[in-house]
């Protein structure tokens, strides 16, 4: 009888058996006009972190008006632009929600992964005749992004925790992420895009993209989708996408929530590269 063997994301056997963290994966700026892509993930222990995050999430929520409350699911894009709050709920309140809610990995010391590709830097050489899957520039970049920042996710499980322990990444229950999905792990699953020409890890990340050891072999090979509404752990990777897209975007406020995500303004000339990655740790692993 054939072995049954377990797989890891994009395809590798997976290493160990006991699924205790969840990686919330969000993204902002995808669509073809914006300047950067990012992917973000927030890791969060199922026995010791879950409940008080979600906690901390509901206690943020309680200050939205009550002519607003009913049906309302937080998403920062809309808090930020949407005309529908600009009557009943100023700005400094809205721009404070954002930063509160930005501000719980740090706050509760939860892992941050991030993957960034940026629009307008060239691609590099081997990607400029035979675009993967005949992917649109910012489609490909999406996948870049996402896969940067899943395996940042994965090595610091590998790096920091029990060999036993493995994640399931938790997504946005939305027709478009299904499809970004499928077409992102065929690419995966089919050909390594990840080497020095493509990606850039900086500060203590750095390393040998050719090594094995940076195929994914801790995440399941299982997207568990939920609605936004409920998980509130999407909602905060979604108020950290947004922020650190403001953020490389250059655009109003980014400095003021890289100091709410990070407790600092992060140095985007360190991020330049076609894709970049990082893994920040609040705590001390």
């Amino acid at each position: 009888m054939e072995e049954i063997v377990s797989r890891a994301l994009f395809g590798n056997k997976l290493e160990g058996s006991r699924p205790v963290r969840f990686i919330y994966v969000d993204e902002a700026g995808i669509s073809a006009k914006e300047p950067v892509t990012i992917v973000l993930g927030v890791i969060v222990h199922a026995d010791t972190q879950w409940r008080s995050a979600e906690q901390a999430v509901k206690q943020i929520l309680e200050s939205v008006p009550n002519g607003f409350k009913q049906d309302f699911i937080f998403h920062a894009m809309t808090i930020w632009g949407s005309k529908k709050y600009h009557d009943g709920w100023g700005m400094q309140d809205r721009l404070a929600m954002l930063r509160q809610m930005m501000s719980v990995p740090r706050r509760l010391k939860l892992p941050i992964s991030l993957g960034i590709a940026h629009r307008n830097v060239a691609l590099p050489t081997q990607f400029r005749s035979d675009y993967p899957l005949k992917m649109p520039k910012e489609q490909f970049q999406h996948v870049l992004a996402f896969f940067a920042c899943v395996a940042l996710a994965d090595r610091y499980l590998r790096r920091c925790h029990d060999p036993d322990e493995v994640a399931t990444i938790v997504a946005e229950d939305v027709p478009s992420m299904r499809r970004f999905l499928r077409a992102a792990l065929e690419l995966a699953r089919s050909e390594p895009i990840f080497n020095e020409a493509t990606v850039r890890l900086t500060r203590d990340e750095k390393i040998d993209l050719s090594d094995p050891r940076w195929a994914i072999s801790r995440i399941i090979d299982t997207v568990h989708f939920v609605e936004k509404s409920n998980g509130p752990l999407l909602q905060v990777a979604d108020a950290c996408a947004y922020g650190f897209r403001r953020l490389f975007a250059k655009q109003k406020h980014g400095d003021e929530f890289s100091e709410s995500i990070l407790g600092e303004i992060l140095d985007i000339n360190e991020y330049s590269k076609f894709c970049c990655g990082q893994l920040f740790c609040h705590d001390t692993y």
